[in-house]
């Protein structure tokens, strides 16, 4: 089933982590759960955002944030305990320079633990696409799935979308072009049912080369256990999403403007 959240995601009770990468709290959970992070290094602040008054610049050569999976609350989605396993993640991203090869965004990933990751592929010719990829045969082999849709350039804002529901292994990667005001997806079912083990999740994993390091901005991060529709991600893009929220004995409509 879908589900509905306002742009602050505070009313969703699906909205397991929701980071905005703000001045007055750069590593905070503004979901309610207090999934907070810890950053390693100092990751820089910047002005050019698409939400709040902050977006975050991120050198995978130093930056990094993490969560460990003991310190997850339960319901988060594809901690070790889960067996929902269903994942939206949403993501405001500005690509400073395209890796080369890879820059990784976020992983929940190690060799013999792999369970998922999302990164910026380059194709070799100077563009790139995004990817992502799950473990399976417990975490010792992965599947990569890549996003057909929009080639990615430097220098210009992208919100991504991407949803896995292990139950049919559909998974949807929709990706909207802020400059050419347009958006893409590649849809379909993975072969392989996706791993969930107790590694850690990483937001921007250390590549330490340049060439396997992410260079760029991140804003309005959110992580849902539940899928989230094409329409559905377009609203937390466009930031017209509603909730319904109980109370009363009657259901209230929010929204944020």
């Amino acid at each position: 089933m879908p589900c509905h959240a306002v742009n602050n995601w505070i009313s969703n009770a699906d909205c397991r982590g929701f980071y905005r990468f703000e001045a007055a709290g750069l590593t905070l959970d503004d979901s309610g759960y207090g999934e907070t992070l810890t950053s390693a290094n100092t990751p820089t602040l910047s002005g050019l955002y698409k939400e709040g008054s902050n977006s975050v610049y991120i050198d995978s050569r130093l930056d990094r944030f993490y969560i460990a999976d003991a310190s997850l609350n339960d319901g988060f989605p594809l901690k070790s305990n889960d067996t929902k396993k269903e994942i939206t993640i949403c993501f405001w991203m500005y690509l400073t320079s395209i890796p080369t090869p890879q820059g990784d965004i976020i992983a929940k990933w190690s060799a013999g633990t792999r369970s998922i990751y999302v990164r910026v592929n380059d194709d070799g010719g100077g563009d790139a696409s995004l990817q992502f990829g799950i473990g399976y045969n417990n975490g010792d082999n992965e599947e990569k799935i890549y996003d057909t849709g929009t080639v990615l350039a430097a220098a210009q804002f992208y919100h991504v979308g991407i949803t896995f529901r292990d139950s049919d292994k559909a998974y949807r990667i929709r990706i909207w072009d802020d400059v050419a005001g347009t958006a893409a997806e590649t849809t379909g079912n993975t072969t392989n049912n996706i791993n969930v083990e107790g590694e850690p999740y990483i937001i921007f994993p250390v590549g330490g080369t340049d060439a396997l390091s992410f260079l760029g901005r991140l804003d309005e991060l959110v992580f849902l256990s539940c899928i989230l529709t094409a329409d559905e991600i377009d609203a937390a893009r466009g930031g017209t999403y509603t909730a319904p929220v109980t109370g009363g004995g009657q259901v209230i409509m929010i929204q944020e403007f």
